[in-house]
């Protein structure tokens, strides 16, 4: 009576390695991380009346984590990038101009050790999934009396910005005039499903004797038994479109006075 795909998902479910009936589990492994810095800048002065400065940073990091179970991993690398560059004119000693030009940007991808590798839902024979290679991975299973499955979502997170901005600083007399303007282009690019594999609860309900009245018997079900049979209380997917991307323009502008 059992089903395939939850006798297919034990191997998933490790024994216990300590002794009693709750909290008879302990996991314990290696988790490496590394993360990478480097920033370049660089002033210069073109001549006695330009001067320009170029910065560069970058910062890339990847780190390995763990849920309950020694097969539900996760792996995370990230890598943001800043450049810069402005440049300072001086038109006379009461008038000068600073024009910066600056780009950023972050890449975050998040993935489980399926994505992109091996189709679980179909082994399994779980329809109406995802089966984009993106979306890979195990079914999330909610128990009640114990620790279920609950494997990674891959995700893709790419914002980026550029960013233009002029200022110009003018002094007479006892003011000090600034005016200026920015134009900003915003992207913000994600690719992730949240439920692209299925998420199935069992709470014991199905395996439940039931009164006369149709109602389950309180402590009769059990959720385990519920998901060796193949009979969740409830189940739910979303999954479509995986790819969102956005664009806006923003734009600024300033007038100030010093007196």
């Amino acid at each position: 009576m059992f089903d395939p795909a939850a006798v297919a998902l034990l191997k998933y479910i490790p024994l216990p390695n300590l002794a009693g009936t709750v909290q008879n589990f302990h996991l314990q492994r290696a988790l490496p991380a590394r993360s990478d810095r480097l920033m370049v800048m660089v002033n210069h002065r073109i001549s006695s009346k330009d001067n320009v400065n170029v910065r560069y940073f970058l910062n890339s990091s990847h780190s390995d984590s763990v849920s309950s179970f020694p097969s539900l991993t996760r792996t995370a690398s990230s890598r943001q990038q800043n450049m810069g560059l402005s440049e300072l004119h001086t038109f006379s000693p009461h008038l000068m101009n600073t024009f910066s030009l600056n780009f950023n940007r972050s890449r975050t991808l998040t993935l489980n050790p399926f994505a992109n590798r091996q189709n679980i839902a179909q082994q399994l024979g779980i329809n109406g999934v995802s089966d984009n290679p993106f979306d890979y991975g195990l079914p999330i299973i909610n128990l009640t009396n114990f620790t279920g499955l609950d494997d990674a979502v891959p995700s893709l997170s790419r914002p980026q910005t550029v960013r233009v901005v002029d200022a110009i600083l003018w002094n007479r007399g006892k003011h000090n005039i600034r005016l200026g303007g920015e134009i900003r282009r915003v992207q913000q690019n994600t690719l992730s499903d949240p439920n692209a594999r299925g998420t199935f609860t069992f709470n014991g309900y199905t395996t439940s004797d039931f009164t006369a009245d149709g109602l389950p018997v309180k402590g009769t079900g059990f959720d385990f038994a519920d998901f060796l049979l193949g009979l969740p209380q409830a189940t739910s997917s979303r999954f479509g479109v995986a790819s969102n991307y956005f664009r806006s323009w923003v734009f600024a502008g300033f007038v100030q006075d010093d007196w």
